[in-house]
């Protein structure tokens, strides 16, 4: 009856395939360097495309890219140069704890998204296999 119940809710029939499902998902967690490597270079390759210098059909479209550009450095600039004593912050107590809480986000996602979906993941990683080997 167990078998049953892990079979209807995992999609498969045994032990086996749950197994096997299992190691399929891992495998899909953990990228090898080659793997790691060719992600990069079409990241790179993508993130050159798009940033083009030449990419730009008319001088509209130069205006929009710099409009879209300026947002994140514009409100790290301001940030940054009020912890740096530049310049007063508002007071964060008299502000709206939902909005405190976006801008954190936002600053989080600027300054540590990398960490979050890449770094991260991969140290977990590399700590569980350092564990395993330790113990066999």
């Amino acid at each position: 009856m167990i078998r049953r119940l892990f079979g209807w809710l995992l999609g498969s029939g045994s032990a086996a395939d749950t197994v096997r499902a299992a190691g399929d998902v891992a495998d899909k967690l953990h990228t090898s360097d080659e793997e790691r490597a060719a992600a990069q270079l079409a990241e790179n390759v993508s993130a050159r495309g798009f940033a083009a210098p030449g990419a730009h059909g008319t001088m509209l479209d130069v205006v929009i890219d710099g409009l879209n550009r300026l947002p994140r450095p514009v409100v790290t600039g301001y940030v940054l140069g009020g912890i740096a004593g530049g310049w007063s912050l508002p007071d964060l107590t008299k502000i709206d704890p939902l909005w405190v809480m976006a801008g954190g986000t936002i600053m989080g996602f600027w300054f540590g998204g990398r960490l979050i979906t890449r770094d991260m993941p991969s140290a977990v990683l590399r700590v569980i296999e350092a564990l395993r080997a330790r113990k066999g």
